[in-house]
């Protein structure tokens, strides 16, 4: 999880420091085909490779899980 740390200063008071935690919740069905590739990926460590979030898709992936419907969350 995220923490986003915001600097308030209210008129006539000292400056106080308010961190707010962002969370999102996602959900996906893999496309046709493509759950072997992904998986695969995963393992690897390959997943986002080149991306400046590659480690946070890696630690997502590992942290979803699928439903009996087929959806990961």
């Amino acid at each position: 999880m995220r923490s986003l740390s915001v600097v308030f200063r209210p008129m006539g008071f000292s400056c106080q420091m308010l961190s707010l935690a962002v969370r999102y919740l996602v959900k996906a069905k893999v496309r046709p085909g493509k759950a072997k590739p992904l998986l695969e990926s995963i393992d690897a460590g390959s997943l986002g490779k080149g991306s400046i979030a590659r480690d946070e898709y890696i630690y997502n992936m590992n942290e979803a899980r699928v439903s009996s419907d087929g959806v990961a969350t």
